[in-house]
């Protein structure tokens, strides 16, 4: 995958745009399954509100939540919103969820610049971690497992995926896309396109590999990109908690 100036120039218009009537990026059949039952090890998955919007979140620790830096963006102020307006509400369906708490404090990429849209001026930068103001793993909650350098080489290796997140034309169930693929990966590897259905409100939602002991996390999806007449998902390709974004998956084209 080569040409990664006019992929991104495509991936933010397509990120900063409104919802029309038809569902941008749902291809074809629409694969999205909804989850109806609580599940210990998907409820990771939640929403993240701040007044009238949301995006997907997964709790990654006891206490902490992995989501996309621009769904903090507040598009009547301009501005990112203060952590204590951000609710995380793990495993929503339809008024009930696993758990809920406020977020403390936000850790956001040190090279992080958002344009007065709310876009970020690198897609890379595109994260962020919400501490939240008490533990919300337990029994019935289990926090998501980052994905080890083994299985991060199987994706490299065309690994099939999985996601779990809350689209805006369906928000209060979450839904499972399985299986979708790798379709390349650009920016030395740092960020994975890929064909698994997703939309507005899917962003910060988990791009997963299903191992041995369940699920785990491989990258996080922030965007929808154009590409060869379809719109496919970008995501950050994610190595361990204090390595974000990660190292490169193996293998594949390092495009600048």
């Amino acid at each position: 995958m080569r040409g990664w100036g006019r992929l991104a120039a495509a991936l933010i218009l397509i990120l900063a745009g409104a919802a029309a009537a038809a569902t941008p990026g749902i291809n074809g059949r629409d694969d999205r399954r909804p989850l109806l039952h609580p599940d210990p090890s998907l409820d990771a998955v939640g929403r993240v509100n701040h007044g009238g919007s949301f995006c997907t979140g997964t709790l990654i620790a006891a206490d902490q939540v992995l989501t996309a830096a621009h769904c903090l963006w507040d598009t009547r102020e301009h501005r990112l919103v203060a952590p204590g307006q951000l609710h995380f509400l793990a495993g929503w369906r339809r008024g009930r969820y696993a758990g809920h708490a406020v977020a403390v404090s936000v850790e956001l990429a040190p090279d992080l610049r958002l344009g007065a849209d709310g876009v970020p001026a690198d897609p890379l930068t595109d994260w962020a971690v919400l501490t939240l103001e008490r533990p919300l793993a337990g029994p019935a909650l289990r926090p998501m497992p980052f994905a080890g350098a083994a299985d991060r080489a199987r994706v490299a290796d065309g690994a099939k995926l999985a996601r779990i997140g809350y689209g805006r034309d369906r928000p209060h169930l979450p839904v499972l896309v399985e299986p979708c693929h790798v379709l390349g990966v650009v920016r030395a590897g740092r960020m994975l396109l890929n064909d698994c259905d997703a939309t507005y409100g899917d962003s910060g939602s988990p791009i997963l590999i299903a191992t041995s002991d369940g699920y785990a996390l491989v990258a996080m999806e922030t965007a929808l990109l154009h590409a060869t007449g379809d719109v496919v998902g970008a995501a950050l390709v994610l190595g361990q908690r204090r390595n974000l974004p990660a190292s490169a998956l193996a293998g594949k084209d390092p495009a600048p």
